[in-house]
């Protein structure tokens, strides 16, 4: 009995070894494309006509022809969280593939969409290719992918305990699929999204106070609006004909066209490479909500976070601005918080700012992450794309 025991956790050791060293080479690839993608995208956007963008419909055409000619499988982490069986045999065990040359696509010809959405689905497509239990296997590949794309290793039992119901055995293989995935990826040199800073608490009791609410209930009320209008247009898009699709992508390709939009193409993480030279202005996060939900609902693949991360940072900073708080401070603190409030995910948002900025401002980040999530409303990002 024993000896069967042991047989039994070595192979199931063996198996979240190799999940995470997959997830880590595949979210690697996919970063280091997308990158290649940013540098391309700095060399068409050079020129009078940026010739990627004339290519929006027809990417929009081909994701139609394929979702609709192929097995099913799940481009959204909704659908994911949709499905409770312990089998996921329905699924295309191409999906892993499918959905990252589709992203790959869609960021290729400019669409305003992220990346972490992304990872999660092709990091759960994989308990299909290897023919894992989907109900042990699903909730630990799925937290693997988003601990290695956001680059913290146990951000993902976090992430997954907001989500789904797991158990301590599932929470330790997840985190070290996820250590083996974060591992590999800082062997191959891949960089970290946002770099943590040191803060110090001198900035005033009641100046605090007063920019934490303001951002709270701003962000909130902004996601709630955001959230509300993606249910609503997602839902009109979907029982149209796929031609309106297609004549409203030509309508988004002529504003990426545009010399004053280019930048927000595909991620804008030019704009972000530089966090103390942050452009001010409330119209740089109202732009990219805009382009995003535009993008997502007429049927491009990819996830939000990186739109909102962008968002958040530049709606963080220029509040900061327009009330005569430190810049950074506020773009740190706004940098997660409309992911938080889109997903309704707390403590996930909350360990991921103050990874960021310390402990000396736990209660802070207590306060502004609930009043933001608060106020958001009911609807889920991560539960409402149906």
């Amino acid at each position: 009995m024993q000896t069967s025991v042991n047989k039994s956790l070595t192979q199931e050791l063996f198996i979240t070894v190799c999940l995470g060293l997959t997830i880590g080479a595949l979210t690697t690839a996919f970063l280091k494309s997308l990158e290649l993608i940013q540098i391309q995208h700095q060399i068409w956007n050079a020129e009078r006509w940026p010739v990627h963008v004339f290519f929006l419909p027809l990417v929009l055409l081909f994701l139609h022809m394929l979702k609709k000619r192929t097995l099913y499988f799940p481009t959204k982490v909704s659908e994911l969280l949709g499905w409770k069986s312990d089998s996921c045999w329905h699924w295309s065990a191409w999906m892993t593939p499918f959905k990252l040359i589709g992203t790959l696509l869609s960021h290729m010809v400019g669409a305003s969409v992220g990346r972490e959405g992304v990872a999660v689905v092709m990091s759960a497509g994989l308990v299909r290719m290897f023919q894992l239990q989907w109900f042990f296997w699903g909730p630990i590949a799925m937290g693997a992918g988003f601990a290695a794309v956001i680059g913290n290793p146990w951000v993902g039992v976090i992430f997954i305990s907001e989500l789904l119901n797991t158990n301590i055995r599932q929470k330790v293989f997840l985190l070290i699929s996820s250590y083996v995935a974060f591992l590999l990826m800082q062997t191959l040199n891949v960089p970290h999204l946002i770099p943590s800073i040191d803060v110090q608490l001198d900035l005033g009791f009641f100046r605090t106070l007063l920019f934490i609410i303001t951002l709270a209930v701003s962000v909130g009320f902004i996601m709630r609006f955001y959230k509300w209008a993606y249910k609503k247009l997602s839902g009109l898009l979907q029982k149209r004909s796929i031609y309106l699709r297609l004549g409203f992508a030509l309508a988004l390709a002529a504003l990426l066209m545009t010399p004053e939009l280019r930048s927000y193409q595909s991620l804008g993480l030019q704009q972000m490479q530089d966090l103390e030279k942050l452009k001010i202005g409330f119209e740089i996060p109202f732009l990219k909500l805009l382009l995003t939900l535009f993008s997502l609902v007429l049927g491009f693949w990819g996830g939000e976070f990186i739109p909102l991360v962008f968002t958040g940072l530049h709606f963080g900073a220029s509040l900061a601005h327009s009330l005569g708080y430190p810049e950074i401070v506020g773009a740190y603190l706004g940098c997660y918080l409309f992911f938080a409030a889109a997903a309704r995910l707390k403590w996930t948002g909350f360990f991921l700012i103050l990874s960021l900025m310390g402990f000396s401002w736990c209660l802070w980040l207590l306060v502004l992450i609930n009043m933001a999530v608060g106020f958001s409303g009911d609807e889920s990002l991560y539960r409402s794309h149906e």
